[in-house]
Order: structure tokens, then sequence, then C-alpha cells
């Protein structure tokens, strides 16, 4: 028997917040047919970059998916890795990009002028659906 699945998505931002708090998180749907499918939930956190750092995570995770979807049925632990660590790089760089205070330290990590990590980050959800059988969720 094959897997179901059922799409259905809403953003809020959060249970003990007003509802009109900034949105923080992100998503994304990734079908590639009636049988293979991707779904990342992107939480973002922070008051200053979580925005960008759970967009930036979102978008460079389904293209990465995307390009390397057949490679998820033999070594989907090492696509998905591969997928967060390069994530990670390109939300350090999109924070650096965005603000014009911070700077890399020698770990390549942002910080702003009196040498404190910039505020921004994200969690990650990602489940593959592959072939209709096979549930994979890192």
């Amino acid at each position: 028997p094959a897997l179901r699945r059922f799409v259905f998505h809403d953003k809020h931002p959060g249970a003990h917040k007003a509802l009109d708090a900034k949105q923080q998180d992100d998503y994304f749907v990734l079908e590639i047919d009636d049988k293979n499918a991707v779904y990342g939930v992107f939480d973002g956190h922070g008051g200053t970059h979580g925005t960008l750092a759970a967009q930036t995570a979102c978008s460079f995770v389904k293209e990465y998916v995307e390009e390397r979807f057949d490679d998820l049925r033999e070594s989907a632990t090492e696509v998905f890795t591969q997928a967060f660590a390069l994530a990670h790089e390109a939300i350090r760089q999109a924070i650096l990009e965005a603000d014009p205070n911070a700077k890399a330290d020698d770990q390549g990590i942002p910080v702003d002028e009196d040498g404190e990590a910039c505020d921004g980050g994200t969690t990650a959800t990602v489940c593959a659906f592959i072939d209709g059988e096979t549930l994979v969720h890192e």
C-alpha cells in the first residue's frame, strides 16, 4: 500500500503572541509526482534575522533536495546533512549581506559591533515521501 499525502498549510505567529506579531516561519511543498514529494517547515527565531534565516534555509534546502531527489533513495541522511550544512552557511552569508553592521568573526559567525552574535536562526523539519512507500524525515 502506498502512503497517502494530504497538504494543508497555514502560518500563525505562535500561541503566545498577538495575532499581528511578525511571522518568521516559512515552508515549502515539493511534489515531484503522485508518489514522490518533500515537505519542509522552517521555524524562524530571533528578532532581527529570524525571517531571513527561515526564508534563506527554506529556499536553499528546497532547491538542493530537488536537484538531488533521486539520491534520497540511497543516501537520504547524506543529502539532508549536506543540505542543512550548506543552508547554515547560506544563512550566515544572508545575514552579513543584509546587515551593514554585521561582520564575520574568525569562525565565520556574523557578529555586531560589540562582537555579539547576530540574532536570527531557524529550526527545520523536512519529510520526504519516496516511491509512495518510504517516509524519510530529518
